[in-house]
């Protein structure tokens, strides 16, 4: 019963056999961010196009809509495992710790210096206390190769 509107680019997803990789903000929208995978129906939306404005010489030209002011959302505490230039590896590092019991683990594709890079993040981490006990679990489980990142 949930919706949400996405802007549909070139990647992904980075998985055989899935319709769509969604970013974090898109899956917590639907309640899913913590699955991993959910069934969802897709449905495209037609474009919104700008109304046609008339020129001194009273020729059509495209107006621009205006722009709304950005707003930044707050940022988040996640714990990166690790940044891979292959899908495959990061893919192997998720379910290492998929295996392991660890939940919220995702891959965040992104660009370092022109290059492709997928990197493996758990969370976003609850604040305060909560977030150390995370911490402290997953060193408990052997993990130690992590650090902080906000997003």
């Amino acid at each position: 019963g949930r919706s949400v509107i996405v802007l549909v680019n070139d990647r992904g997803p980075f998985v055989d056999g899935r319709a769509m990789d969604l970013s974090y903000g898109a899956a917590n929208a639907l309640g899913m961010a913590g699955q991993g995978i959910a069934p969802v129906e897709i449905v495209a939306l037609e474009p919104i196009a700008a109304p046609p404005a008339a020129t001194s010489k009273g020729t059509v030209t495209a107006a621009a809509l205006p722009m709304a002011p950005e707003i930044p959302a707050p940022s988040q505490t996640f714990l990166q495992t690790g940044a891979f230039n292959r899908v495959n590896n990061a893919t192997r590092e998720r379910n290492r710790l998929l295996h392991a019991g660890i939940r919220g683990v995702l891959i965040v594709p992104g660009l370092v210096n022109g290059q492709q890079y997928y990197k493996v993040q758990i969370g976003p981490l609850p604040d305060g206390v909560a977030a150390v006990q995370v911490i402290a679990e997953l060193r408990q489980m052997g993990f130690h190769d992590f650090y902080s990142v906000e997003q």
